[in-house]
C-alpha cells in the first residue's frame, strides 16, 4: 500500500483490534477506516481462535463481517458488547466526535452505548480544535422518517443558520446537515 492516509488508517485499525478485542460480542461500526479493522479482526479470529460475535452498525459493516466470515449477530440477542470500534468524521480536544457523515449515526450510537467500551480510530486529518474545522458537511443528525419535518423546524428555530434534508438511496434513512448561524 503507497498511500501514506491509507497505510495510517490500516496501522491505526490493527492497533485498535490488537489493543482491544477479546473474546465475546464485538460492534462493528462504518467507514474507510473498519474496513481495515474487520480485516484485522478476521485475521485475529483465525490466528487466535477467538470467538466473537460482531454486531454491524451499518449495511456496509454486515457486509464486511459476513465477507471476512466472522460470526454476525445483532442487538436483540447480543446487546452486551465487550467493545464497539468506529471511525469518526471529525474529533476535537475534549473527543467530542462528528459521526455519521454517512448516515449510520443512530445506530452507531445504539452500539457505542451498549459496549463496554467504545474505541474510536481517527487519523490526524480528523482532529480539529472545535467541531467544524475539518468537516465542513455541516452537523448531521438523523431522524425518524416520521419526524422529520418537526426536527427541521425545530433546528432552524433553536440554531438558526439552515438544515439540508438528505435521504439514503433506499429512502428508508432521513437526516439533516446543520449549518449553525455565524454571526459577523
Amino acid at each position: 500500500m503507497n498511500d501514506p492516509v491509507e497505510n495510517a488508517k490500516r496501522l491505526a485499525a490493527f492497533k485498535a483490534v490488537d489493543n482491544h478485542v477479546v473474546d465475546g460480542v464485538i460492534g462493528i461500526g462504518s467507514g474507510s477506516t473498519v474496513v481495515y479493522a474487520v480485516e484485522r479482526l478476521a485475521q485475529k479470529v483465525k490466528d487466535e481462535g477467538l470467538e466473537v460475535i460482531c454486531v454491524p452498525s451499518s449495511f456496509q459493516a454486515k457486509q464486511l463481517i459476513i465477507q471476512h466470515g466472522l460470526k454476525l449477530g445483532d442487538l436483540e440477542m447480543n446487546h452486551n458488547l465487550k467493545v464497539t470500534i468506529d471511525g469518526a468524521d471529525e474529533s476535537d480536544h475534549m473527543l467530542t466526535l462528528i459521526k455519521g457523515g454517512g448516515g449510520c449515526l443512530t445506530q452507531e450510537k445504539i452500539l457505542a452505548s451498549c459496549a463496554e467500551e467504545f474505541v474510536v480510530i481517527a487519523d490526524y486529518r480528523k482532529a480539529s480544535t472545535h467541531l467544524g474545522e475539518q468537516w465542513s458537511k455541516g452537523i448531521p443528525i438523523e431522524v425518524i422518517p416520521s419526524a422529520y419535518r418537526v426536527v427541521y423546524q425545530k433546528i432552524e428555530k433553536m440554531l438558526g443558520g439552515k438544515s439540508d434534508l438528505r435521504m439514503s438511496g433506499s429512502s428508508k434513512a432521513v437526516g439533516f446537515l446543520c449549518e449553525q448561524h455565524k454571526s459577523p
